[in-house]
């Protein structure tokens, strides 16, 4: 399915638009690792039967946000789990991100220390599904804008693994946060029901 992205950067804060056509609502944002030391942002986006973690990452060191990445993976899906094999598609696509982008980057002639790209976790009545997309940018660092996307990889996991790798990331990043106590609780009730 070919997506059309909308996409602006105001410095890291960033507007994203795949679902064309339908009203959606950005519930809850937040800086990876944290607002110090960002490296990335995931925003959690919603339409009517859709909820979308959208994760933007750029930063120099691919491998290190891999591998926590992963970490993070073999410990939410140890061996013997009922998504442990989901989980290992995940992260050898993870692993093809930056050998991909690299290759791109030669055959182009381009030079960026930053790898930029967004993985999306899509929880929909019709079409779930986890997608690696490039991301190439335009302007200054205040505003930049999204000039190119390039799909990378759709790993073909389950369903159940991607509704609970989106309640597993939300629990990570959210909720902790007292102030977002009731959207986390209302979006994992959401996560859930709608299986």
């Amino acid at each position: 399915m070919q997506k059309r992205f909308t996409a602006i950067l105001w410095g890291l804060v960033w507007l994203w638009t795949p679902f064309q056509g339908s009203a959606e609502s950005c519930t809850l944002r937040s800086f990876l690792p944290n607002a110090p030391l960002r490296q990335g942002e995931i925003r959690i986006v919603e339409t009517a039967d859709t909820v979308s973690f959208q994760i933007l990452l750029y930063t120099r060191f691919p491998w290190r946000v891999i591998r926590d990445i992963c970490d993070k993976e073999e410990n939410n899906w140890p061996p013997g789990s009922p998504c442990h094999g989901d989980s290992q598609k995940y992260c050898e696509a993870l692993k093809t991100v930056p050998g991909s982008i690299e290759r791109e980057r030669k055959a182009s002639g381009t030079r960026d220390a930053s790898y930029r790209w967004i993985i999306e976790f899509i929880a929909s009545t019709s079409a779930p599904r986890v997608d690696l997309i490039e991301i190439q940018t335009q302007g200054p660092r205040n505003r930049l804008v999204v000039s190119r996307t390039r799909s990378l990889a759709s790993p073909a996991v389950s369903e159940a693994y991607i509704r609970q790798n989106m309640a597993f990331i939300l629990l990570d990043l959210f909720g902790s946060q007292r102030e977002q106590k009731s959207e986390v609780t209302r979006l994992l009730h959401r996560l859930k029901e709608s299986q």
